[in-house]
């Protein structure tokens, strides 16, 4: 389309304020219906679906906009690792990758928030795959933590 041009995204404007904001809203609302809020291993798995589509979607707009390459595409970075972690801890509830997320994912996907690297603002699809994400990576961890009672091991730090 002539004469379009990406949005470019700024550190600490409003909609990363945004963005910080809706992970802050999302935290305290799980924490405070941590104890009145069941919710069943199919709503687990529907999160953990929205997740891995928001990923191939994210790989498929790469491809098709000629920015995929094996050198910064595969998922070798510790956010990218810590979404397909956290995407097989909600399907399968294994708490041998609990561990992992809270620390590494947590720590990593509040990094990428506070820092984001993107060079495509609001409303691209892009700032919604990385904020989505980085904010379901965290989720995922309070989630199991507040909600299922799993709780980091010493081990697991290791």
């Amino acid at each position: 389309m002539a004469g379009y041009s990406e949005p470019s995204f700024l550190l600490f404007s409003m909609e990363h304020m945004a963005a910080i904001g809706v992970l802050c809203l999302s935290i305290l609302l799980l924490f405070i219906l941590r104890r009145r809020w069941s919710v069943s291993s199919k709503y687990e798995r529907l999160f953990a679906l929205t997740l891995l589509v928001m990923e191939v979607f994210y790989h498929v707009w790469m491809i098709v906009t000629g920015r995929w390459g094996f050198s910064d595409s595969l998922p070798l970075e510790l956010c990218s690792i810590s979404l397909l972690v956290a995407i097989v801890l909600l399907w399968t509830g294994n708490r041998h990758l609990y561990d992992f997320i809270f620390f590494a994912g947590i720590g990593g996907a509040l990094q990428a928030m506070a820092t984001p690297v993107l060079d495509v603002g609001f409303p691209h699809f892009r700032y919604f795959h990385f904020f989505y994400t980085h904010i379901g990576i965290i989720i995922t961890a309070l989630y199991f933590t507040w909600m299922k009672e799993y709780r980091p091991t010493f081990i697991g730090i290791i």
